[in-house]
């Protein structure tokens, strides 16, 4: 499917799910983490456009970085709505050197996105296990259940709505079993059609919620 295709139904799912549990705070920073996971099994599609290594590694780099603004502005946000003395510390704590702790989650995030872009397409970027992981990693660092649910609701959307294309994938591995619909092209008219629906979907919904 198209990224925006994917943007679209990704945010439109997680919002249907989460939005009437969510408080603004949360909806904010899940529809952040919601674009994300929509797009992030399509990492893998940098190893078809002829990249070198090293523009594989930058983009794939850069694609990867707004977990850091995400997991920023949790913090953040936490310390600007309760300005106790235990939360103002902990926000500077986690901005002047959370310790070693938080380095080595956020170096496992960057490991979970160049592990993607090594996947050939609909490889294991496309497994549901894979998919699992990585949104155990997001909660890992994000360490809000909230959040990780838009990011596990948008990641999920982006599997099913590939399998109405014509290229299968290997959902359910290790179960030894391809799965397709073949009911369109990724770039056709079918998937365009989609894509404006959930738009339409999430616009009614976050007008139904906040107008």
């Amino acid at each position: 499917m198209l990224k925006d295709t994917h943007i679209a139904v990704g945010l439109a799912a997680s919002t249907y799910m989460m939005l009437p549990v969510s408080d603004t705070k949360t909806t904010v920073l899940g529809m952040c983490a919601a674009v994300m996971a929509a797009t992030f099994p399509d990492l893998d599609l940098l190893d078809e456009k002829g990249h070198s290594n090293l523009e594989e590694i930058k983009e794939a780099v850069y694609k990867a970085c707004p977990m850091l603004f995400l997991w920023y502005g949790h913090v953040a946000s936490e310390a600007v709505t309760d300005l106790s003395y235990e939360s103002i510390n902990r926000m500077r704590d986690a901005l002047s050197g959370y310790g070693l702790t938080k380095v080595l989650q956020l170096l496992v995030w960057f490991t979970c996105v160049l592990v993607t872009v090594m996947s050939s397409h609909r490889g294991w970027s496309h497994y549901l296990a894979w998919a699992a992981v990585v949104t155990g990693c997001f909660y890992m660092i994000i360490t809000d259940l909230q959040i990780t649910k838009w990011f596990w609701y948008s990641i999920l959307s982006h599997l099913l709505i590939d399998l109405l294309n014509k290229k299968s994938i290997k959902l359910l591995w290790p179960v030894p079993v391809n799965f397709r619909l073949c009911v369109c092209d990724s770039d056709g008219p079918l998937s365009k059609l989609i894509g404006m629906a959930a738009t339409a979907i999430f616009t009614i919904l976050v007008y139904r919620r906040f107008v």
